[in-house]
């Protein structure tokens, strides 16, 4: 589990003590400059996992770059470096020009439907390289409508989707939030992934069939991977453990998308942090699953998977 190591008052009382006696040393004179300042929630959820806090993940992040020929898409949220949203795989995104990124997402700010949907996406410290997204109900939801199986062939067979994912405790435990989905088509093959606190919390990834993990309690990061082989078989890995696996686990993909259920409803909005979203062209093995684990996230120099 990942702690912050102080608040983000201490860490500016410190700079500003620093500050102070650095400035002692240039002949001024000596003193601690003390501010109180008062950092507001966004959302003001507080009692409900906290909320948008563009530094409350602090910690100290590690980053391996990824040059793997079948590194489908990837979203790093990197919006400080001018990233944002843009696909950065290696075929698509780190040696092309903008104008040729086909898979980039887009944030819908609004769409009516049956429940209304408006906000843009939030970008905060995250516990990867850079930043990471934050979604609640003021954010909408990303898409790209082109990553499908009639535009990619490798989504026909084997596929593995990593990602790292902070879901936060929410006013209502009972409701499902949604990470990622590939359709819109409520009953599959389309899929979705989602997260539901409850009475035990799990991860579901919900296509015709559901693969049910669990507990994971929520406030925490987890590193999940979905891996579909061409023999019909889903497994569920979470930080770098094969978690379940089912026969004949049908999906589909007409899309990809974060933040929004399969019917698109406010009420599947996800609550919380994604990051370093990959797909693979490929179902990665254990071994694979868990370097992804140790090197493609926050510093797990030196762990080991289960």
């Amino acid at each position: 589990e990942l702690k912050r190591s102080m608040t983000r008052n201490k860490r500016l009382l410190l700079l500003l003590i620093g500050l102070g006696l650095a400035l002692a040393g240039c002949g001024l004179q000596e003193g601690t400059i003390v501010y109180d300042v008062d950092f507001p929630r966004a959302d003001g959820d507080e009692a409900q996992g906290g909320g948008y806090d563009p530094d409350n993940l602090s910690c100290s992040p590690s980053y391996t770059p990824d040059t793997d020929s079948t590194l489908l898409v990837y979203y790093g949220f990197n919006n400080s470096s001018g990233e944002g949203l843009h696909d950065k795989s290696p075929a698509n995104g780190r040696t092309a020009s903008a104008s040729a990124w086909p898979y980039d997402l887009t944030n819908v700010t609004s769409w009516g439907g049956s429940n209304s949907v408006s906000g843009s996406i939030k970008y905060a410290q995250g516990c990867a390289y850079g930043q990471a997204a934050y979604f609640d109900s003021t954010t909408g939801y990303l898409v790209n409508e082109d990553f499908d199986n009639a535009s990619i062939s490798a989504l026909n067979d084997n596929y593995t989707v990593s990602m790292w994912l902070y879901p936060e405790t929410s006013s209502d435990p009972s409701k499902s939030r949604h990470a990622i989905l590939s359709g819109y088509d409520s009953s599959g093959p389309d899929f979705q992934l989602e997260y539901r606190e409850s009475t035990t919390p799990v991860f579901e990834w919900n296509a015709v069939q559901k693969l049910q993990v669990s507990p994971y309690p929520a406030n925490q990061w987890y590193h999940v991977a979905l891996v579909k082989h061409d023999n019909g078989t889903g497994s569920i890995y979470v930080n770098g453990a094969l978690a379940s696996s089912a026969n004949n686990h049908s999906t589909a993909w007409d899309l990809i998308g974060m933040g929004i259920s399969r019917s698109r409803g406010t009420a599947g909005h996800w609550k919380g942090y994604i990051d370093e979203v990959k797909v693979y062209g490929k179902s990665l093995d254990e071994p694979q699953i868990c370097n992804l684990y140790k090197n493609d996230g926050p510093n797990n120099t030196g762990a080991t998977c289960p």
